[in-house]
């Protein structure tokens, strides 16, 4: 056998199987657990289902701002966030403010509700013009576990 090292090449192919067979496990694992989260989206018959699936996760405080501002960002808006407690839960109410055309802010909204990691909800909408083409739009996210 030929020796690559202090290996030989029928140990590395051996070593190298190994290898792409747990990552293929792995990847197969990763890929049932997506396909289960999807389906149970799909099957959801209410926003409010849809809402709950949200309520038990934590949100890293920079994940979220990351996250929330580069939405905007994709969506050409500007955007503010003002983090407080909650006066109905025990978690923290997400004040959004953003500035843009009509259809991003929709869009924004949009993108935040069926955002495998986020799937928040926008509550209190109201959305004024503001300019000749653009609109400021105000929300809230309610009861979102932050971790700070």
């Amino acid at each position: 056998a030929g020796y690559i090292g202090s290996h030989t090449i029928v140990e590395l192919l051996n070593n190298d199987y190994a290898n792409s067979i747990s990552k293929l496990e792995k990847e197969k694992k990763d890929f049932e657990v997506s396909k289960q989260k999807y389906e149970q989206i799909r099957s959801i018959n209410s926003y409010d289902e849809l809402v709950k699936l949200t309520e038990n996760k934590e949100y890293n405080i920079e994940y979220l701002w990351v996250n929330l501002d580069l939405i905007a960002k994709q969506n050409n808006l500007q955007a503010k966030f003002d983090i407080q407690r909650s006066y109905k839960y025990e978690n923290y109410d997400i004040n959004v403010t953003l500035t843009g055309d009509y259809l991003s802010v929709k869009n924004y909204i949009y993108d935040i509700m069926i955002n495998m990691d986020l799937q928040f909800r926008a509550d209190n909408i109201i959305i004024v013009a503001d300019g000749d083409q653009n609109v400021k739009a105000t929300f809230t996210i309610s009861n979102v576990n932050i971790v700070m």
